[in-house]
Formats: structure tokens, C-alpha cells, sequence
């Protein structure tokens, strides 16, 4: 089987540094095959087993580790993932607080929208018994009933709302293609 690249896969075994956690950095078997089984450095590199990843051995991994086997020194290799490593943690952190922001910020509009419908709802029963319905037009929509002040402030904050949510997923999926294609640039 060919490198799968930055595509995730499953079925096929992974093998990683042992100064990494499995998973965190992962070499395909075609490469490990290829460029580091018979390698002088290649003691230091582990066997995980078969699941779900992607191949990490880029054309500057590979790059890297060469240097490193001309050198006989893993600990350039070791500097170049740790390195990268830590920008990958930084930007799973950093995704992780973007997850649970857009988490809350959905429940937010969720209670917003349930509180406005329920002004609505007294508003419209309070319209049965007056003679005029009070009628406002907010924000490209007719509002009725007597909460329509009401109305038209929980909807200003629902449509605050989208756009927080629209913001932190745009950023969140910024942040999953950088993860993804950390190994592949410089």
C-alpha cells in the first residue's frame, strides 16, 4: 500500500518515536519500510500497531531524519518533532477552548430562542384581549404582540449569537487543516 500522506486511514500498522506518545506522531508502514528500517537510528523508533491515522513522514520529516541518520544523532531528529509537537499542542488547546466556546455559545442561542418565542407566546395572548395589536417593524421582520421590545432584544442577541458560532467554527476548521498539514510545511 502506498503512503497514505496527511489522509487518514485505518487498517495498516503505525509505527512512532519512542520519545513520542502513540498516535502523536505516526510513520506509515510503507515509509518505516522504506526510509527507516535499516537505518542506524532506527532503534529508536517503535511499533504501535494498526489504527486510525495519518502518515506524519513528510518530505521535511524525511528531511530531517536523513540529517539525523548522516549525523548518527537522534537527538536532531528529536528537536525537529519536538518542535513541531509543540505547535500541535498549542493549536489543540487552542481548538479545544474553540470547542467548548462554540458548545456554550450554542446552548446560549438555544435558551435565547426558547426565551423569545416565550415572550411571543404572552405576547400574542395578551393580544386577545386588547383591541389594537401593537405591530413593530425590527431588522427586516414584522413584530406583534405587546413584548415586541422584548422580542426584538432577544433576537438582536440570537443574531449576535450565529455570528460568534459562525466565527468560532470558521476558526476551529482553520485550525484542524493546520493540524492536519503541520508536517507539510515548514
Amino acid at each position: 500500500m502506498a503512503c497514505p500522506g496527511s489522509n487518514n486511514v485505518n487498517g495498516i500498522t503505525w509505527y512512532s518515536p519512542n520519545f513520542t506518545r502513540p498516535g502523536e506522531f505516526s510513520f506509515c508502514e510503507e515509509c518505516y519500510n522504506q526510509f527507516i528500517r535499516n537505518t542506524s537510528l532506527n532503534v529508536h523508533i517503535r511499533k504501535d500497531g494498526i489504527f486510525t491515522g495519518n502518515c506524519d513522514f513528510s518530505p521535511n520529516v524525511k528531511q530531517q531524519w536523513f540529517i539525523a541518520v548522516n549525523k548518527n544523532d537522534i537527538n536532531i531528529f528529536w528537536k525537529y518533532v519536538e518542535s513541531k509537537l509543540g505547535r500541535a499542542r498549542e493549536l489543540q488547546a487552542h481548538l479545544a477552548q474553540l470547542q467548548a466556546l462554540h458548545s456554550q455559545e450554542t446552548k446560549m442561542k438555544g435558551l435565547l430562542t426558547k426565551y423569545m418565542f416565550e415572550c411571543r407566546g404572552r405576547g400574542f395572548s395578551l393580544d386577545l384581549i386588547s383591541d389594537t395589536v401593537p405591530e413593530y417593524y425590527f431588522n427586516g421582520r414584522y413584530l406583534r404582540g405587546h413584548n415586541s421590545d422584548e422580542v426584538a432584544r432577544k433576537q438582536i442577541q440570537i443574531d449576535e449569537s450565529n455570528k460568534k458560532i459562525e466565527h468560532y467554527f470558521r476558526e476551529m476548521i482553520k485550525l484542524q487543516h493546520e493540524l492536519a498539514n503541520l508536517w507539510y510545511i515548514n
